[in-house]
């Protein structure tokens, strides 16, 4: 029996070894508790700053997956400008599929309603590359998403505050569009990656082990 024994935790220790090499953890931006084929968003405000003057909502979102690059690890990923036009809303722009996270593994909003109703959960006041970043951000956004009476490019531009979880996350005053200020970015749905082999494969062991150490009837 001992020699059954031995032989199954020999076997479970070469297997581990030989899966040393393989990622042992799950990346540093994914939530904790999510499983396997579960989705979610990452929401984070940028580092760097822009003007609020360009008329084309490309460039924005050209500005925001710019200042997702300089972060490699987030530079597989599409991301979009939390902000509104005078021809379209925040929310449709940067769509919310579901639950959305700040990159502090926070929960800012669990669906598109709750993005959308005057608050969130969380604030977005981490930078790409995991920083707390408070600021005034660029949005030209009403607190529900909707185009505000100084939306980008107007002669103001409404603004957020990145500390806020409050209407102010997202309208907090207007600056001149001339001003130099950041901008949030919403990815679009990330499948979370699955346990890392080598757990799934020490709780398969345990089992094995259980299963060995059974006395034959």
């Amino acid at each position: 029996m001992k020699s059954r024994i031995l032989a199954g935790c020999t076997l479970i220790l070469l297997l581990l070894v030989g899966l040393s090499g393989q990622p042992q953890a799950a990346p540093w931006y994914q939530p904790e508790g999510l499983s396997a084929g579960d989705t979610y968003q990452l929401a984070f405000v940028t580092s760097t700053t822009t003007y609020a003057i360009s008329d084309d909502v490309t460039y924005y979102f050209n500005f925001v997956n710019d200042a997702a690059a300089l972060n490699s690890d987030l530079a597989q990923f599409n991301f979009r400008p939390i902000i509104s036009t005078d021809s379209f809303g925040a929310r449709g722009i940067a769509y919310v599929w579901g639950e959305v996270y700040n990159l502090n593994g926070e929960l800012v909003a669990s669906t598109l309603e709750d993005m959308w109703d005057g608050s969130i959960n969380a604030p977005i006041n981490i930078d790409q590359f995991g920083n707390i970043y408070n600021s005034f951000v660029f949005t030209g956004t009403d607190p529900y998403g909707y185009p505000h009476q100084w939306p980008i490019t107007g002669a103001v531009v409404s603004v957020g505050y990145s500390i806020s979880v409050a209407t102010n996350w997202l309208y907090s005053g207007a600056f001149y569009p001339n001003d130099a200020l950041p901008i949030y970015a919403l990815s679009d749905p990330i499948a979370a990656v699955p346990l890392p082999a080598a757990i799934w494969l020490m709780g398969s062991g345990m089992i094995v082990l259980g299963v060995v150490r059974r006395k034959p009837k």
